[in-house]
């Protein structure tokens, strides 16, 4: 790994981070699980620790496939026109999948109406298709200006 170490982009380490907070998740949300299970009772702080962790993954899962797509580390190496808008998408969308999850978490104990988890799902659905949208628009973006500019391994790449 250190011989090819000129070859890691900043994306790399997001990669890293996402793969830890997943296996972090994972871990927490089987611990709340069986605690729930031994003692019927859930703990607060950890089941909130669970929200955080889940909602963090989806977020950061959604800005690696933006920033990819928008083509940082290929065709770009800093996102300033863009980092605003980023920041807005990614704190807006953290926000509505706690609320998401929070109402799941909720339902357990006392059912909810199907219209108070439509309207808890349908802020973070929203987002959700923005990110997309931005997601494809991005993509198509970046591959035309890969075959523009003739850079047919990097078109490769984000093939």
């Amino acid at each position: 790994m250190r011989s090819h170490g000129e070859n890691r982009i900043g994306i790399h380490n997001y990669f890293c981070l996402l793969l830890a907070a997943s296996c972090l998740e994972c871990c927490a949300i089987f611990l709340e699980y069986d605690i729930y299970n031994g003692s019927g009772k859930r703990m607060i702080p950890l089941t909130a620790f669970c929200i955080f962790f889940t909602a963090f993954r989806e977020t950061l899962a959604n800005v690696l496939c933006l920033l990819i797509a928008l083509g940082y580390g290929i065709v770009m190496n800093v996102l300033n026109r863009y980092s605003g808008k980023i920041g807005l998408l990614t704190f807006l969308f953290f926000i509505a999948s706690a609320i998401n999850i929070v109402s799941f978490y909720v339902n357990q104990h006392k059912q909810l109406s199907h219209s108070v988890k439509v309207m808890m799902a349908l802020p973070q659905f929203t987002l959700q298709v923005v990110f997309l949208i931005w997601i494809i628009s991005a993509l198509l973006r970046t591959l035309s200006y890969l075959r523009i500019k003739r850079q047919e391994f990097k078109l490769a790449v984000m093939k």
